[in-house]
């Protein structure tokens, strides 16, 4: 039985610890920890530490000496808290460098918090452990480095994603994997493929660094439904594709009604743009002048002609020059009102494949066409009747100059013409 007398020395000892310990090595943690005492918390705390060990041994990191992380993580006691506070201020971790044997609080709550997010729990790992080696990571200038590739820092439809793909956690990513994504698209293939945790509150964005290092990306699918939901789109810098040598930019279901120089100028160096399910009335001046490099343009797609969407207008104003800047351009297609719409924008076009959805097809204007001397298929979708016999009618003078034309079907009801063509 302990004394009167030992039991006051015995609580002015604790009490001493307790403040002297922090001050000798305690440090906020910016996520939240659990301990070895057994708790689901305290338990994943340590194996997540594990891990980063592994990572670091795969990978060493500048000024973290992997064997030092290795006794830390093997010599320092873990428990956990429902909550913590440090200098009267809620914590998620705090670390007790000089403690014997040193010591992690960390708490539950701010555990919890982090929910799925195996990164931001694995950077709070790494910071308190290298706390506990002595090592200044007060703005977690060292630990964030977990994240080589910086895919755990891209907007989340882009982390989700390049994670999905890879079948990895985002800090596990390295740059040369990246290299072997194809494509990237802001729509998951299906319901099921949400991601876990919160819900993404912003819809489409793009930022810089969100295509760093994705060097071999063939095809960036832009839509306005993200993971189910009508998201509007947010405006982007066209540079941000210059990250990335992107072929093909499909741009879904964004509501777009004209199409103007401000927002499809400049992509870097797309070869196609294609413009799925968008009401596009008009086309401003030189609308994608310095695409360069684009041979394919699809304003409405063939998919939208193939279901025969009802709720898709045509295109009732063109600028003569919405087309210029774009010197290897090859294939077009177009939904036309000629009754509405100038032809003027023909001029100055040679391309070797155009296919049209027409109102009003009879008042194509033929001549314009024939002059595209490059010119080796040329394809109508006849939404009618009368558009076909239209169509019909046209072909005459194609097969006048050298086309063979015939009606077809593939999915639809198709008119084309086609014609060997010589080097130019």
């Amino acid at each position: 039985m302990l004394t009167t007398a030992r039991i006051s020395v015995l609580a002015i000892t604790l009490s001493l610890f307790m403040l002297v310990a922090p001050a000798l090595g305690a440090e906020a943690g910016a996520g939240n920890g659990t301990g070895t005492g057994g708790d689901g918390p305290s338990s994943e705390f340590v194996s997540l530490g594990n891990e980063v060990l592994n990572r670091l041994q795969e990978i060493p990191m500048e000024g973290v000496d992997t064997v030092a992380y290795s006794t830390a993580l093997k010599g320092t006691k873990v428990v956990s808290y429902e909550t913590l506070e440090l200098d009267g201020r809620p914590v998620d971790a705090i670390n007790y460098p000089k403690a014997n044997p040193p010591l992690i609080e960390l708490s539950k709550k701010g555990w919890e918090a982090f929910g799925n997010d195996l990164f931001a729990k694995k950077k709070l790992v790494l910071h308190e452990y290298l706390g506990i080696m002595g090592l200044n990571d007060a703005n977690y200038q060292i630990s964030q480095t977990l994240d080589i590739a910086l895919v755990c820092l891209r907007t989340p439809w882009v982390r989700h994603q390049i994670e999905r793909f890879y079948h990895m956690t985002c800090e596990r990513i390295l740059p040369r994997d990246l290299k072997r994504m194809r494509v990237l698209s802001s729509t998951p293939p299906s319901q099921d493929d949400h991601p876990t945790g919160e819900p993404f509150p912003h819809g489409f964005q793009l930022k810089r660094g969100d295509l760093l290092f994705l060097d071999g990306l063939e095809r960036l699918e832009i839509s306005q439904e993200l993971y189910g939901q009508e998201t509007p789109i947010s405006t982007f810098d066209p540079k941000i594709l210059e990250e990335a040598s992107i072929q093909e930019i499909r741009f879904y279901n964004q509501g777009f009604t004209s199409l103007e120089a401000k927002g499809f100028s400049a992509h870097g160096k797309a070869k196609a743009l294609v413009f799925y399910e968008n009401p596009v009335t008009s086309i401003g001046p030189r609308a994608f002048a310095g695409n360069s490099e684009l041979e394919s343009l699809q304003i409405a797609s063939l998919w939208d002609l193939q279901i025969g969407k009802p709720t898709l207008p045509y295109i009732e104003e063109i600028d003569r020059t919405a087309f210029e800047g774009l010197p290897k351009l090859k294939s077009l297609l177009l939904k036309l009102d000629l009754n509405k719409v100038s032809q003027a924008f023909f001029d100055g076009l040679n391309p070797e494949i155009l296919v049209f959805d027409l109102k009003n097809t009879k008042k194509l204007d033929v001549d314009r066409i024939l002059k595209f001397k490059k010119l080796k298929s040329l394809t109508f979708f006849p939404m009618s009747e009368q558009e076909r016999m239209e169509a019909e009618q046209l072909g005459e003078r194609f097969k006048a100059a050298g086309f063979d034309c015939n009606l077809g079907y593939a999915g639809m009801t198709q008119y084309y013409c086609t014609r060997e063509v010589g080097p130019q």
